[in-house]
């Protein structure tokens, strides 16, 4: 069965199916399609509760940004001689049960599923807490039964190989965010996924949606959204209130009642003067995830957290910051998506070859909107 992976710079053709490669932050990054034969399962193992899965499809994170240069220099530090070296990627897919162990009874084979990522304690304590894999592209890969949850037959693999992340970290910080009637909610960096995911998330909630965006495009795809207005941010503004537009707002409204901003170390210290009072921040992330990379132009801009303390004590401004969440979060996303009020923007589904396209289309492709997710054909 294929297999994708990212490999050390010392292989060549012939020696694998299909060989691409890709560049991020200016790095060259092989790539390709290997081999993978099924694993011998005998279903006793681990208390016969492990589950084998065939993989349908997965998707990328901002997180494999960072994991993929994490594989990159561990290859370089292990390698012996010309010894290639391969590496699976991602943290979601949808597989197939195509066997189980003799105490699995919840999930049975032919059975779709997808990871559960509770966090930050998990429900069956002998397990750890968070992303059960980092290296989702692995066609055939064992799991615990409770590190998996079946989903609806008529959810499509390239919605599901997505849908993790999204359904734990969202609606729990959509919990936290306690939105009521008619506030304003401003999220930041909005044409990222999980700012799109967020807005998806609200947007049949009685609440006015506002987004903030470097970009000038997709004005009818936020719309869709529920987007009511978006801002364009300037990168080099230190204060959002040095915007004409957002500093008419704030006067005639008294400022943001939610923000939520998945990089927290590109908007924080620039917001803090357009939120009111009583307010509540909320993050789940930063984008200087990535320290091995050289080329990282993200400088923080803005206040820093000593000089934005007063300004949270004065306005008592609720600061929350967020990861993942618990398997009821995304069970509620599950259960949403059934119902209508949820789903996953989706960009593009790849199969095939275009290992290059993929990954390009993922990290780097500004007309991008959406998950891009790679769904095996054979």
């Amino acid at each position: 069965m294929n297999n994708i992976v990212i490999c050390s710079n010392n292989v060549v053709e012939g020696s694998v199916k299909y060989l691409d490669h890709f560049f991020l932050e200016k790095v060259r990054i092989p790539i390709a399609i290997v081999d993978q034969k099924e694993p011998i399962f005998l279903g006793e193992e681990n208390g016969g509760n492990l589950v084998l899965l065939k993989k349908n499809a997965f998707s990328l994170n901002y997180r494999d940004k960072a994991l993929l240069f994490e594989f990159l220099n561990r290859m370089k530090k292990q390698m012996s001689g010309e010894d290639a070296m391969y590496s699976a990627i991602g943290s979601e897919f949808v597989g197939t049960v195509i066997k189980k162990g003799i105490n699995v009874t919840e999930i049975n084979v032919g059975d779709r599923v997808i990871p559960v990522a509770p966090y930050p304690f998990h429900f069956n304590k002998s397990l750890l807490p968070g992303i059960p894999s980092n290296t989702s592209s692995k066609r055939y890969q064992l799991f615990h039964k409770d590190q998996l949850i079946r989903i609806p037959e008529h959810m499509p693999d390239e919605i599901a190989a997505a849908f993790t992340i999204a359904g734990h970290t969202i609606y729990n910080i959509r919990e936290k965010a306690q939105i009521r009637e008619k506030e304003n909610i401003l999220i930041t960096s909005l044409k990222s996924n999980t700012s799109l995911i967020f807005a998806e998330a609200i947007k049949n909630l009685d609440c006015n949606v506002y987004g903030l965006t470097t970009s000038d495009n997709f004005g009818e795809e936020f719309e869709r959204l529920g987007v009511k207005k978006v801002f364009k941010l300037e990168k080099h503004l230190t204060n959002l209130m040095h915007s004409q537009e957002i500093t008419q707002f704030v006067r005639q409204t008294g400022g943001f009642d939610v923000v939520f901003d998945p990089f927290s170390d590109l908007h924080f210290g620039r917001l803090i003067d357009c939120m009111g009072f009583n307010s509540r921040y909320l993050t789940c992330g930063f984008s200087g995830q990535c320290k091995t990379v050289e080329q990282n132009n993200n400088e923080y801009i803005g206040k820093t957290l000593p000089e934005a303390i007063p300004y949270l004590i004065i306005k008592n401004i609720s600061l929350i910051g967020s990861c993942l969440g618990e398997r009821r979060h995304l069970k509620q996303a599950i259960n949403d998506y059934i119902s209508g009020n949820f789903n996953i923007p989706v960009d593009s589904v790849v199969s095939g070859p275009e290992l290059s396209y993929f990954f390009d289309r993922t990290f780097n492709d500004p007309a991008r909107f959406g998950k891009v997710v790679y769904k095996y054909d054979d």
